[in-house]
């Protein structure tokens, strides 16, 4: 509970920050100091709990998984096609082959 409520004291922070901000004359934007800015974020991501930094790894990896997967997935139907092309050729010359030598015995 003592992270969850220092990532919010560290949000309600940065929403200062940015309610305070000094607005741009003739604009809707404002100005903030930047670095004071990304410090306050970099606080509150080293705030976050190891859990969801686990979650967040365990999820970048589930997705190269799955792309892994569906790349070697695509390989192997490619390689399929590749052998089914060679047995079919295969096939085609042994009938070839056969007519042949039919033939050759038809007449002797």
């Amino acid at each position: 509970m003592y992270v969850d409520l220092e990532v919010m004291d560290r949000f309600e922070e940065l929403e200062c920050i940015i309610s305070n901000a000094s607005s741009i004359p003739f604009s809707h934007k404002s100005g903030i100091d930047k670095d004071e800015v990304l410090e306050l974020i970099n606080n509150i991501k080293a705030s976050l709990p190891e859990e969801l930094k686990q979650a967040s790894w365990v999820n970048k990896e589930r997705h190269k998984i799955i792309n892994d997967s569906k790349q070697e997935a695509l390989e192997i139907v490619e390689q399929a096609k590749k052998e089914a092309e060679r047995i079919k050729e295969e096939y085609e010359n042994n009938i070839e082959e056969l007519k042949k030598n039919s033939q050759e015995i038809f007449r002797s």
